[in-house]
């Protein structure tokens, strides 16, 4: 099994009080976890899937929160989620740290969601079909935040159903080098601003949203606004 040595205080927030020893831990919490998914990608040489995914920056996870409601993510990890509550992968490891597991498992009925899927056409496609089953499944208030990139050449079947879907409430579109990223191992930068990198690509920013939820974060102009600026250089 592939492990670090070092201590990732991103975990250490995450743990139940009841997982802890009686006795008093140093406040570096040591992470004994295996090594992230894309650290043993580069160690056996597999390297398919390396940057098919680019974090928000931290001040869109904070717009997110304070404009939309949003307090859960759909696709994160123990170290590089923002809320406490997120789905990710590897659930029989994550758990510990909060996961919820794979959101594909996951059905919520409430809630204002945020979603940073892989850059992967299949995932955002069945991410989609998911997200519709779950609005349609409920009369509670339901929303869901989708951040994409823009794949219009051809248009993806993702951004397509998308575009089409009877729950899109609001469609923005974040222009190449006009706003940033975080890397996918933000982890180990100890610099907040070498973990940013200007996009190469125009993001599709998306709110799908059942009636409820359409009541209860209504998507405005001003809203969106705060959001382009929490994606950009300036933050």
């Amino acid at each position: 099994m592939f492990r670090h040595n070092g201590t990732f205080p991103e975990t250490e927030r995450l743990v139940p009080c009841h997982l802890w020893p009686v006795r008093p831990r140093p406040r570096l919490f040591p992470a004994t976890c295996a090594l992230p998914t894309e650290e043993i990608r580069d160690a056996t040489g597999d390297m398919s899937a390396i940057n098919l995914q680019g974090a928000m920056p931290l001040a869109a996870f904070d717009c997110l929160r304070t404009e939309f409601g949003v307090t859960m993510e759909c696709f994160a990890s123990p170290l590089n989620c923002f809320y406490p509550q997120y789905c990710s992968v590897y659930s029989d490891i994550d758990c510990a740290f909060g996961s919820r597991g794979s959101f594909f498992s996951y059905c919520p009925v409430e809630g204002s969601l945020s979603a940073n899927p892989p850059f992967c056409e299949e995932v955002i496609e069945h991410m989609v079909k998911h997200m519709e089953g779950l609005l349609e499944a409920t009369s509670r208030p339901l929303s869901f935040n989708i951040v994409i990139p823009e794949w219009r050449h051809p248009p993806t079947r993702g951004a397509v159903m998308l575009d089409e879907s009877k729950f899109l409430q609001s469609h923005a579109l974040l222009p190449a080098r006009d706003h940033v990223y975080r890397t996918g191992k933000q982890h180990l930068i100890t610099c907040t601003r070498q973990a940013s990198f200007a996009a190469s690509f125009g993001t599709e920013v998306y709110f799908l949203q059942n009636e409820a939820g359409k009541q209860k974060w209504p998507i405005t102009p001003a809203k969106l606004n705060a959001l382009r600026k929490a994606f950009s250089w300036s933050h």
